[in-house]
């Protein structure tokens, strides 16, 4: 299935053009779309892969300067195996591919409220720093990871069977709305509002590769979000902070260390284990601020990396939908696919400190279980959608 056609405007009819990102994404499509969807599917598979493969030797360069040769051996067995299992998540959600979960969607959307409400119960909440955003069931599980991949399958479910009746706002879309609305609530209670907002965004982006008129559609519910982030930002003093911090009113050190080691970065870095923040108290540099890592040790070589990754992955996700001929799979794979990209893009965007401080990890660089499983699962379930629908 394509991407969505912007809508015909008098503006074109008049002989005026009006250049769109839909129009652009449109013009994209047309150029990269493939008669076989599993050859793109193949090839996000190898950028999974580099990423993952990268991500070990950064893990590993980390814990060898930060932990003692006992410790590091431990540690570097953990990150291999954890590794080990996102890549089996990655070949098992492939061959199950989306379509084969969606007869379960009800039951995958209860339990991911479920676990959302577990972060509040006696017993297997697991709070750190004052927030409510871990389950202990024998080890830690984030939720809001989970529940996003659930919502982006729901979305995808839900406008394929509106088809052009859901367009526009009406019952379908308004049903579709209050979920977004609900989970968006629940990860804002933790709380968590960079979470929730992510969740947001991936959530209209889903609504709008499924043929959703996002401008008549979202727009009322867009403003009462901005709404209540602003009442939020106004009562809640770590939110405010948080804001100051991007605005340069307040100091924060992690972003300012982070900032220098992109400035001071150079062609080649530092070298792999020569890094220098990890030894003068700079906390996260292996999760949080792992693109800081890649600065200080690769220089502009390995940031130039990152990114090219980055956007090949983007090329073939691309690429994967436009030749996806189901409307459910191609919105499913567009969905699952843009949440691990935004992710990637804010937490870049932190690190530069265009972005206020959010905890958001890179996927399949940064240290992190619950992140490294969820993507992994995200790119396989796209990836499944390509290899089960070839072109008849």
């Amino acid at each position: 299935m394509p991407l969505p056609r912007s809508r015909r405007d008098p503006a074109a009819d008049s002989g005026l053009k009006q250049l769109r990102i839909g129009d652009v994404l449109q013009s994209v499509v047309r150029h990269v779309e493939d008669a076989d969807p599993s050859r793109p599917a193949r090839r996000l598979f190898a950028v999974t892969l580099a990423l993952l493969g990268f991500g070990l030797v950064l893990q590993a360069s980390h814990a060898a300067t930060t932990l003692g040769p006992g410790q590091f051996r431990v540690d570097l067995l953990w990150e291999v195996a954890f590794r080990s299992v996102a890549l089996g998540v990655l070949l098992v959600a492939a061959m199950v591919g989306p379509a084969r979960l969606r007869p379960l969607l009800p039951l995958v959307i209860c339990g991911a409220i479920a676990l959302l409400v577990c972060v509040w119960v006696p017993g297997l909440e697991a709070p750190y720093n004052g927030a409510h955003r871990w389950v202990h069931l024998g080890f830690s599980l984030q939720p809001s990871e989970l529940a996003r991949v659930a919502l982006i399958l729901w979305i995808a479910d839900r406008t394929a069977k509106m088809g052009d009746k859901g367009r526009t706002y009406g019952r379908p879309v308004f049903k579709t709305l209050a979920l977004v609305t609900l989970f968006a609530g629940l990860i804002g209670r933790q709380p968590d509002l960079g979470g929730a907002l992510v969740l947001l965004i991936c959530a209209f982006a889903t609504m709008w590769e499924g043929g959703v008129d996002i401008k008549r559609a979202g727009a009322p519910f867009l403003l009462l979000v901005a709404t209540v982030f602003g009442f939020v930002a106004a009562v809640r003093p770590y939110v405010r902070s948080r804001l100051g911090m991007w605005f340069g009113d307040v100091q924060n050190d992690q972003v300012a260390a982070s900032i220098e080691a992109l400035s001071n970065a150079g062609p080649v870095g530092t070298g792999l284990g020569l890094g220098v923040l990890r030894n003068q108290g700079f906390h996260y540099n292996d999760s949080d601020f792992v693109f800081a890592l890649v600065a200080e040790e690769f220089g502009w070589f390995g940031m130039a990396l990152v990114l090219l990754l980055l956007l090949a992955f983007l090329a073939f996700a691309l690429q994967l939908v436009a030749s996806i001929r189901d409307r459910f799979c191609a919105t499913a794979a567009f969905g699952l696919c843009i949440s691990v990209l935004f992710q990637a893009l804010v937490h870049v965007q932190v690190v530069a400190g265009v972005a206020p401080p959010k905890g958001m990890t890179l996927p399949f660089l940064s240290d992190g279980g619950t992140s490294l499983i969820v993507s992994s699962l995200a790119v396989g379930l796209a990836i499944g959608a390509g290899r089960r629908h070839r072109t008849e």
